[in-house]
């Protein structure tokens, strides 16, 4: 199945599954198909759900006095749940959404803890995911704290190039904690400055 190959090849560069443990996640696995729009946790419920996304955009944001704001953006081959609520078993601080038609396989938490003790080596993958949850984490709060508007865009366009050209803009203004209005001109001079160096390239082969 199409779906099981893009799993498992997240983990082509770690060292490589053995067969029981394949066709055990295998068996495990479901695989559902999700409109946009489609609430996969909201906050105050437990995330019991690992996802892995085959092809699509999930976002997750919470609730700060009357606004959504932003925590996270993923695309195609990514995991993606509430990670405090899925480790501690405790509601959820924020909501995840379909931003597009999603395929998605998913692991619930009961069965996953135990392939754990049935696989120990999966406790190598289980720590890599949790180990790029905080780092991806670490960068927005860097991110934050000390880049100005313009950089904070770059760095965005940089690691996310993907994201950038589909999510809807006010989700990507809120994740990079500026306004619409900065966004959408940050996103004129970048294409502005596109179309220049083209047009700069063009004469070099007239």
């Amino acid at each position: 199945m199409k779906s099981h190959e893009s799993f498992f090849n997240y983990f082509k560069t770690a060292p490589s599954m053995s067969d029981p443990l394949r066709q055990a996640l295998i068996s495990c696995l479901k695989e559902a198909k999700l409109p946009k729009g489609t609430y996969l946790l909201k906050e105050g419920e437990v995330s019991n759900q690992l996802y892995f996304v085959v092809s699509g955009l999930v976002m997750a944001y919470y609730q700060q006095d009357d606004s959504e704001v932003t925590s996270w953006m993923l695309d195609d081959e990514s995991f993606v749940c509430s990670i405090s609520s899925f480790l501690n078993r405790l509601p959820s601080f924020e909501t995840i959404r379909l931003l597009e038609d999603t395929l998605l396989l998913s692991i619930g938490y009961e069965d996953l803890q135990h392939l754990y003790q049935e696989f120990p080596s999966l406790n190598y993958w289980g720590r890599l995911l949790v180990e790029y949850s905080l780092l991806r984490q670490e960068q927005r709060i860097r991110m934050l704290k000390i880049k100005n508007a313009p950089e904070r865009y770059h760095f965005f366009c940089h690691h996310y190039p993907l994201i950038s050209q589909r999510a809807p803009n006010k989700y990507i203004a809120s994740y990079l904690g500026i306004s619409k209005f900065t966004l959408s001109r940050l996103r004129g001079v970048k294409m502005k400055n596109q179309f220049a160096l083209v047009t700069e390239n063009s004469y070099l082969y007239t």
